[in-house]
C-alpha cells in the first residue's frame, strides 16, 4: 500500500519524522494498528515521500507463528512425517507414525531407521539412500516393508528429501502412507500373470495374441515349433504376411471381421513355415478386451494337424484309387 505527500501530510508528517533524505534515500518503521504491529518502509526520490506499508507480511506473521502452524498440520496428518539426522536416526515423528508403528515417541527417538525395515530389505535400504546422499538426490521415493513393535509387518510407499546446508547433509524429511493392501493386490496380479504366462508356455498347442493390426504381441514356445520362427522374430510382425498364403489370408480377413463384432470361432488354414514349407493348424480364436470393453485384439490357439490332413489326403487318394479299380473290376466283369 502506498501513500504520497499530498493524499494524507499529517500521516505522512508523522511517519517522516527525523527522516534525512540527504543522508539516507530509505528508512523503515513500524506503528501499531488495532493492536497488530504493521511495518512501513519510506523511501524518498525526486522531492517525494513514498510510504509502502508491509501490511500482508505483517498480518502472516500475527496469531501462530510459522512454525507452530506447520507443526499443528503435520501433528494432524493422516500421513506418516518424520525427521532424521544425517546417521539416519529418527529425531522427530509424527502421531500418525507411532500409531502405524506401535512405538511409543521415547522408544523411536534416537533409533535407527534400518531397525524398523524388515530384515531382509535394510541392505536395499541403505544402498539406496546412501546413494541418495552421494549424489544429493534432493527428493527419492521407495516402496519398503516395516515391522511394526508388535512384530507385524506392513508395506510403506516414501517420499525422502535431503535436509542439507551449503557444507554437508544435516538429516532427512520422510514422508510416508501405508501401502500395504495395493502392493498386496499388485503382488496377487503379478503372481496371477507369472502363472498364467507359466501355463501358457507349457502348453503343447501354440497360442499368439495379435492386435487390431494383426501385429503379433506374444507367442508361446509350441508357437515358435509350429511356424520355425523365434519368439523374438515372431513379435511385431503382421500375422498373415508372414504366415499365411492367398488361402490363409482369404481366411483370415473373414475371422478378423467376426473378431471385431466379438465372436469366437474355430477353423483351419494352412500355416507358412520359416523353412517355405506348410504346416495346417486348427485355430480357436477368441476376441480379447480393452478395459473400457472394447475389442483390441485377439488370441487363438493352434492345434497342428498337418499329420490329420496328410492322413485325410492319403485316406482321399486311396478311396479314390479304390474306386477306379472297383469301376475297372465291374467293366470286366460285365463284358
Amino acid at each position: 500500500m502506498f501513500y504520497l505527500a499530498n493524499e494524507n501530510p499529517e500521516l505522512l508528517s508523522d511517519l517522516v519524522k527525523g527522516f534525512r533524505p540527504k543522508t539516507n534515500n530509505s528508512s523503515t518503521g513500524s506503528i501499531d494498528v488495532f493492536g497488530f504491529n504493521i511495518n512501513y518502509r519510506i523511501t524518498f526520490s525526486n522531492n517525494l515521500y513514498t510510504i509502502l506499508f508491509l501490511i500482508e507480511d505483517s498480518l502472516m506473521t500475527a496469531g501462530y507463528p510459522d512454525n507452530e502452524k506447520y507443526k499443528l498440520i503435520v501433528e494432524a496428518a493422516n500421513e506418516i512425517i518424520y525427521e532424521m539426522d544425517a546417521a539416519g536416526n529418527f529425531t522427530y515423528v509424527n502421531p500418525k507414525t507411532l500409531t502405524l508403528t506401535g512405538f511409543k515417541e521415547n522408544e523411536i527417538l534416537g533409533k535407527s531407521y534400518l531397525e524398523l525395515v524388515h530384515p531382509e530389505f535394510r541392505e536395499k535400504a541403505q544402498k539406496f539412500y546412501a546413494k541418495q546422499v552421494f549424489e544429493r538426490i534432493k527428493s527419492t521415493f521407495l516402496e519398503l516393508p516395516i515391522v511394526t513393535k508388535g512384530g507385524e509387518q506392513f508395506w510403506i510407499g516414501l517420499n525422502v528429501q535431503l535436509l542439507e546446508n551449503d557444507f554437508a547433509v544435516t538429516g532427512f524429511l520422510g514422508v510416508g502412507r501405508d501401502i500395504t493392501e495395493g502392493y498386496n493386490n499388485r503382488l496377487a496380479l503379478q503372481q496371477s500373470e507369472e502363472k498364467y504366462r507359466g501355463i501358457i508356455q507349457n502348453l503343447h498347442y501354440g497360442l499368439m495374441e495379435v492386435d487390431l493390426d494383426e501385429k503379433i504381441v506374444y507367442a508361446n514356445e509350441a508357437m515358435s515349433q509350429i511356424t520355425g520362427y523365434t519368439q523374438n522374430e515372431l513379435i511385431g510382425k503382421v500375422a498373415s504376411k508372414l504366415l499365411a498364403d492367398e488361402r490363409g489370408v482369404s481366411v483370415l480377413e473373414k475371422e478378423h471381421t467376426k473378431r471385431n463384432r466379438g465372436s469366437a470361432s474355430v477353423y483351419e488354414i494352412p500355416i507358412k513355415h520359416k523353412d517355405g514349407s506348410f504346416r495346417w493348424a486348427m485355430i480357436s480364436g477368441a476376441p480379447i478386451y480393452d478395459v473400457d470393453g472394447s475389442v483390441k485384439g485377439t488370441i487363438g490357439i493352434h492345434m497342428d494337424i498337418t499329420d490329420r490332413i496328410e492322413d485325410e489326403q492319403e485316406l482321399k487318394i486311396t478311396r479314390s484309387r479304390l474306386k477306379k479299380y472297383k469301376d475297372g473290376l465291374e467293366a470286366l466283369n460285365s463284358v
